[in-house]
């Protein structure tokens, strides 16, 4: 009966990854006619003893402006312990990060198990303190940043795993991984990530999340990066936002499901 389950389980899970990702690519970035999901490459340990003994590398941040695409699968769970309703999701965002600027914008498109799928853009700028959401048909909700932007890094109190290496031979990269725990009023949970070893660009990453709402675990991964910014039309909300209503953003999030409220939770306020 287990290994039914199993098997009913990873069925499930290959029919949410069946999605049309072109559809999900369509809509973050209409015009990135060019960019592929890659395939997902099981980070390699690293044979050399040595290495994992001496080489401790130390938490690094990304570049202070990069923007790229992502895309993880994963699973939630809602309600009471006794009654909760399970669903599995794909996920496929564009993102684009300014700290130079402080400011952050993702577009995010989730599919799941229960034929729903869910798209929103997420703006924030930390200078006005001001942050929107926008959902399908320009419907805009705006709130009021009451946080400093976090910078993209490694946390300071994450512990150095190990350096995988992805892929093979001289087709290799070679990242650092890191793992940790994290609390904040919403929820608490434990993550690992990767980075690459040279320029801390970010490859991939795994969050498990428990709150009163729930628990989920969701898997994924960075592609495309580039540096800079091309376009800052990218943190310009549109029209409909221009009437500026000052709501909460716990209010704001908590009208979205527990995968949006965890996805605003690791991509706004970080780890």
């Amino acid at each position: 009966m287990k290994n039914m389950k199993l098997f009913l389980l990873a069925i499930a899970v290959a029919a949410v990854s069946a999605f049309d990702m072109e559809q999900m690519l369509a809509y973050v970035d209409p015009e990135a006619e060019n960019a592929q999901i890659p395939l997902y490459n099981p980070p390699i340990p690293d044979d050399d003893i040595e290495d994992d003994i001496y080489y401790k590398p130390k938490a690094c941040c990304t570049p202070d402006q990069w923007e790229g695409y992502g895309a993880g699968h994963g699973a939630a769970k809602k309600g009471s312990h006794h009654g909760r309703k399970r669903i599995l999701f794909s996920e496929f965002y564009h993102f684009h990060y300014d700290f130079k600027g402080k400011r952050l914008a993702y577009t995010e498109f989730v599919a799941t198990s229960h034929h729903r799928k869910m798209n929103f853009t997420m703006i924030a700028n930390f200078k006005s303190k001001k942050g929107y959401v926008i959902y399908a048909g320009n419907k805009c909700k705006t709130f009021s940043l009451k946080q400093s932007m976090h910078k993209y890094c490694v946390p300071q109190n994450a512990s150095y795993l190990s350096s995988p290496i992805l892929g093979a031979a001289s087709d290799s990269l070679k990242v650092n991984a890191f793992g940790g725990s994290f609390h904040s009023k919403r929820m608490a949970g434990a993550y690992m990530l990767t980075f690459t070893s040279k320029l801390c660009i970010p490859v991939s990453g795994a969050v498990g999340v428990k709150s009163k709402r729930g628990s989920a675990a969701n898997g994924f991964s960075f592609f495309n990066i580039t540096p800079g910014i091309k376009s800052a039309r990218v943190f310009t909300p549109p029209s409909s936002c221009s009437k500026y209503v000052d709501v909460s953003e716990d209010e704001v999030f908590d009208s979205q499901s527990d995968l949006g409220q965890i996805v605003h939770e690791k991509l706004m306020h970080g780890f």
